[in-house]
């Protein structure tokens, strides 16, 4: 028997804790891509040092359950997932466990749950571990994280170099950035530029609202959102209408004073995929004015959804997009402003949706099943 093991850490630590993010979305649509075509898949989850197994039934009901955000939630959470495990034991015997149940191959795409004590114990029984690169912003621009996530980061990126049998990017900026790094510590993994598939899925067609403009993403430093608030202070942007779907990330609290203060911004912390639907379908053109990306998840489903994108003009939305985008090469407010002008204009001419598939991700996972 030889079996896929994905990993749903990051899945199972973001229950209860609001919307998902890019990359929640991410695992949430490999999990259902792999489970469909594998269904004796198995899901692993690592909890400190302990390492557990369900069958995708289980899983599923974990992921479709409601938990409070607190310590209490958090020990329910472990309670279940301890109570349906088929496997359980400390995380140093993970390999063992997943061998005993029959997995040839390891999948992680969420950034978390990446212990070397946990890849090592994989590859010594023999299980190819396939991980997924998202980027590696916190390494290439720290200022733009918070300290101690970033040390974390650096060991989980340092546990893939040593140990991942293969990474997949979602670009070739992703990749030349990450694989920069492991170059200086000393092993680079074989890697496979893979763009993302499809993560939302829209069955009405988009009807813009003249002058209603979107922004979608964790609201801190990178992503942009100070030049949108310079924006929307200046009386020239009006009568513009802008809403900010997103968390907060970490920021001064200046900046959510700022954007809270502004007359024409709606700012939805915690909103629906209803409501992001409705605001994306409903939007001029959706705005992402950030600093540095993976792969802007945003763009693919404003794109899918025929959604105008204006975008910082960058190495990896143009690999991944194209013309399809229009780009801002200065971050400035005149230079946003004008493209804002020149996009209502042409409302009527929404992109060519492109089409996204993960077929090429459950390709490689499938070579790796018959390689182990």
């Amino acid at each position: 028997m030889s079996r896929v093991v994905l990993d749903i850490t990051r899945s199972i630590s973001r229950l209860g804790r609001g919307p998902a993010t890019g990359i929640d979305r991410v695992e949430a649509e490999l999990f259902t891509e792999v489970t469909a075509k594998w269904p004796d898949a198995l899901l692993s989850v690592s909890l400190g040092q302990r390492f557990f197994l369900l069958t995708p039934d289980a899983a599923r009901k974990l992921l479709a359950s409601a938990f409070p955000s607190d310590w209490w939630g958090r020990r329910q959470i472990e309670w279940q997932i301890a109570r349906h495990a088929i496997a359980r034991g400390a995380l140093m015997d993970a390999g063992r466990l997943a061998a005993n149940a029959g997995a040839s191959v390891w999948v992680n795409v969420g950034h978390t749950g990446l212990e070397r004590t946990l890849l090592k114990s994989l590859g010594e029984n023999g299980i190819s571990r396939c991980v997924m690169v998202h980027d590696v912003i916190p390494l290439d621009h720290p200022d733009w994280s918070r300290p101690t996530p970033t040390q974390r980061f650096v060991e989980r990126m340092q546990a893939v170099s040593a140990q991942a049998n293969v990474v997949i990017y979602p670009s070739s900026a992703s990749q030349k950035a990450a694989e920069r790094w492991f170059t200086t510590w000393g092993r680079v993994p074989e890697g496979h530029v893979l763009a993302h598939g499809a993560t939302r899925e829209f069955k009405t067609p988009a009807r813009p609202i003249p002058n209603h403009f979107l922004a979608i993403g964790t609201v801190e430093p990178r992503k942009g959102y100070d030049l949108l608030c310079e924006m929307w202070e200046s009386p020239a942007t009006q009568p513009n209408h802008l809403t900010i779907i997103g968390q907060k990330g970490w920021a001064e609290t200046a900046l959510y004073d700022w954007i809270n203060a502004l007359e024409r911004v709606t700012w939805l912390q915690n909103a629906t995929d209803q409501q992001l639907e409705e605001a994306l379908l409903s939007c001029s053109a959706l705005l992402f004015p950030s600093r540095a990306e993976g792969a802007g998840l945003p763009v693919a489903e404003a794109l899918q959804a025929g959604v105008p994108v204006i975008a910082s003009d960058l190495p990896v939305l143009r690999e991944l997009y194209g013309d399809t985008l229009t780009y801002v090469a200065t971050p400035s407010v005149e230079a946003w402003r004008t493209a804002l002008n020149t996009v209502s204009q042409n409302r009527h001419n929404p992109p060519v949706p492109p089409r996204f598939s993960w077929r090429s991700h459950l390709d490689l996972i499938e070579r790796e099943m018959r390689r182990s």
